[in-house]
């Protein structure tokens, strides 16, 4: 028999793979995506509460990989700045 890892490394190796997924090069563009899509950069309010409640949660989920990677706010400010103008296109 192979020996269990515990939770905490379990969750430890969980970060690391989280870090290595969206720290970089198509992590990054995936993540910065996903940010967009999931209203991370924009108030999730539009006069509609339902709406609020289903935005809010999809901005949980980027809240959630945001933290788990615990992404530095300047190079999250970078991220944007330097994706701001690239628009991905969908087929």
């Amino acid at each position: 028999m192979g020996s269990k890892k515990s939770v905490q490394a379990k969750r430890i190796d969980l970060i690391a793979d989280y870090k290595k997924v969206f720290t970089e090069g198509a992590g990054e563009r995936v993540l910065y995506d996903l940010m967009k899509k999931g209203h991370f950069m924009h108030t999730s309010y539009q006069g509609n509460a339902t709406e609020c409640v289903f935005m809010e949660g999809e901005r949980n989920i980027i809240n959630y990989i945001l933290t788990t990677i615990k992404q530095d706010p300047v190079k999250l400010k970078e991220m944007i700045e330097n994706h701001e103008n690239e628009e991905l296109d969908y087929v």
